[in-house]
């Protein structure tokens, strides 16, 4: 049995499971933070520290996007990837934004005992399309994601070894014009203008958006860093998490869009912490292969579970919030709600894997 499993690398299954794993704690401590905003409460604390380790999930998937579609040891056919990957993913990206739109339109009032207003289901509908406004409004990244693979043919044209100084050059504006200024703006709450204000008057939009992510994980897996480089990225990274987290936890409450500054992926903060933490599993792993059926598995359903893991945490709130948790210990409780979460989430879509005509629907190859 173990034979039939082709060999994959081992590195990129486990940043694949380690992305989807911190991507479903930053819900899960978020509904927490979100829940109990007086920064002074056990809650909030507890809930902000979680909530900032767990902000390498996206940078982690981003980078990892890089490394795949942008190999040039890997065949590419335009047309194929048009036809199949990126063609599937916007029909995927409609179909879910749809099954969710209704979810939060019918089920969800239904589910609250609430009359639902069927006169504005279709406005509401599209309202969720156009702003995502949830408490989980994780289908962003399937729109950021369609718009990404849409370049992809065009990056892999200059994405090439021989071309690593010109690429590092973009990675290294991409900090500066992107990641820094977005970091920066928070603070500028008091000013008439703000450091995105001034940048976009240079018009670098080549050195925005997430393009630098996926540029940095196909440089990553191309070029070594040597070990004294990894250790000060390794204590870089540390620090970026530990400052993120302490800038939003100190002062959230006097400049509201700290938390944005610090812990969305396009910070300097995020992408540092993302950066080591990918170095670092990258470098424990090597150029390993494996033929771990369980490995294979869960990174195979990462994508999916990730589709899914929002309508879970819905249900599971809704059945078991933390003000009807005897305990009141709030470690424990996103504990537990962090393991329910991942567990019937993969559970769904491991059992829709066996489903030939279905599977698709969660990405899964």
């Amino acid at each position: 049995m173990e034979n039939k499993t082709k060999s994959r690398l081992l590195s990129y299954d486990i940043i694949r499971i380690t992305a989807i794993l911190l991507v479903l704690l930053v819900h899960v401590s978020g509904y927490m933070v979100l829940y109990h905003s007086d920064t002074s409460s056990r809650e909030f604390i507890v809930g902000n520290i979680l909530n900032g380790i767990s902000r390498a999930g996206v940078p982690l998937f981003l980078m990892l996007t890089g490394a795949l579609l942008l190999n040039e040891d890997r065949k590419f056919d335009v047309k194929k990837f048009y036809k199949t990957s990126f063609l599937w993913m916007a029909l995927l990206l409609v179909g879910w934004t749809v099954a969710y739109g209704f979810f939060y339109a019918v089920l969800f009032p239904t589910f609250h005992h609430t009359a639902v207003v069927w006169d504005t289901v279709g406005k509401t509908m599209w309202n969720y399309a156009l702003n995502l406004p949830t408490m989980y409004p994780h289908l962003w990244y399937m729109f950021m994601v369609v718009g990404l693979y849409l370049m992809i043919p065009v990056l892999r044209l200059f994405v090439k070894r021989e071309n690593k100084k010109y690429i590092l050059g973009i990675i290294l504006a991409f900090v500066v014009v992107q990641l820094a200024v977005n970091t920066g703006n928070p603070f500028t709450k008091w000013w008439t203008f703000n450091f995105t204000t001034i940048v976009n008057k240079f018009h670098v939009e080549p050195a925005t958006g997430f393009v630098g992510y996926v540029l940095t994980g196909w440089f990553l897996t191309n070029f070594k860093i040597n070990k004294p480089r990894r250790l000060a990225l390794y204590g870089l990274s540390l620090a970026s998490v530990v400052l993120a987290t302490y800038e939003v936890q100190t002062m959230l409450d006097t400049i509201p869009g700290v938390r944005g500054g610090f812990y969305e992926p396009l910070t300097l903060t995020a992408f540092l912490y993302g950066l080591g933490v990918f170095v670092l599993l990258y470098t424990l792993c090597g150029e390993k292969e494996t033929k771990s059926r369980v490995t294979a598995t869960l990174s195979k359903c990462a994508f999916g579970t990730y589709i899914i893991h929002a309508f879970w945490m819905e249900m599971i709130t809704m059945w078991w919030p933390y003000w009807e948790f005897e305990a009141q210990k709030p470690l424990l409780y996103m504990v537990m709600l962090f393991i329910a979460v991942v567990a019937v989430s993969y559970l769904t879509v491991w059992l829709v894997s066996f489903i030939p005509g279905l599977k698709k629907i969660f990405y899964i190859k």
